[in-house]
């Protein structure tokens, strides 16, 4: 059986952006990360913590600034 699970981040600064994303963290698909830019840091560990939950076979990305995550 294969599960599929997704994560989301944003900078706490750019909720204002977009209506929808106070809504979005509000029902959890969202994760906001606190100050001006995305804290990979946060990211990591949220990843490290998954992969020590699950048997993670593989894990996708958007390469758009992530980078150093890889």
């Amino acid at each position: 059986m294969i599960s599929v699970f997704t994560r989301h981040y944003l900078p706490e600064s750019r909720l204002d952006d977009v209506d929808a994303y106070r809504g979005w963290r509000e029902e959890g698909w969202l994760t906001v990360t606190p100050g001006e830019t995305t804290d990979f840091e946060m990211i990591e560990a949220d990843i490290l913590s998954f992969c020590r939950d699950h048997r993670v076979v593989e894990a996708a990305f958007d390469p758009l600034q992530a980078a150093h995550l890889i």
